[in-house]
């Protein structure tokens, strides 16, 4: 019997709703809004037009880069061995911390430059 889209839709949606936890939930939820709120740059970008254009890169640089730390921070999670060792959260979101102010500070560092 052939599935159709909606319902392996359906089934998905339970499936997700039932087997992960809330802390990965937290997480797929702020994914959910960094990748909007990347797409809603991008539009404008191509509505209004790039007049800043370093800003508009520093701002959709600074939403891809944190985008990708925190999947690699969920993928982490994920894992089943992860959540019984508390020190190794603790490490992991140390790193995550890290690479966060590590971008941010290329990102602001990029925003001061002129075009010439």
């Amino acid at each position: 019997m052939a599935l159709t889209f909606f319902q392996i839709v359906k089934k998905l949606i339970q499936e997700y709703r039932t087997q992960t936890s809330a802390p990965l939930k937290i997480f797929d939820a702020f994914l959910l809004w960094q990748f909007i709120s990347g797409i809603m740059m991008f539009v404008y970008v191509i509505v209004a037009g790039n007049f800043p254009f370093n800003a508009f890169l520093a701002a959709f640089i600074s939403a891809v880069g944190f985008f990708i730390l925190t999947v690699s921070v969920r993928l982490k999670f994920s894992s089943g061995k992860q959540e019984k060792n508390h020190l190794i959260n603790k490490k992991e979101f140390a790193e995550f911390f890290v690479c966060g102010v590590v971008l941010f500070l290329a990102v602001f560092g990029y925003i001061g430059k002129r075009q010439e």
